[in-house]
């Protein structure tokens, strides 16, 4: 699929001080995995499952769902860029 392979080709703009690793799944249902690690307080790993991916504009931003799992809370979040996800959850 031709955004799978774009995201792929993004995965080193994604990584920041913020985002300590990046791993995109491709899932049966054609919907999209990432899952961003990084330490929060007491090295908590947080979970973000992209639902939809709703757009995908010039190799960098893409609109998507997001749902967070945090300490067995759950949010969910609707048409974050990718690039503030950093901005979101600090």
């Amino acid at each position: 699929m031709k955004i799978f392979s774009q995201l792929i080709k993004q995965r080193s703009k994604l990584e920041s001080k913020m985002l300590n690793s990046v791993m995109l799944t491709k899932k049966e249902n054609k919907n999209f995995e990432i899952i961003i690690k990084k330490t929060i307080r007491f090295n908590i790993n947080v979970r973000y499952k992209i639902i939809e991916i709703l757009e995908f504009y010039n190799n960098e931003l893409f609109s998507i769902n997001v749902y967070k799992n945090c300490q067995k809370r759950f949010a969910k979040t609707n048409n974050l860029f990718m690039n503030n996800i950093k901005k979101y959850y600090i």
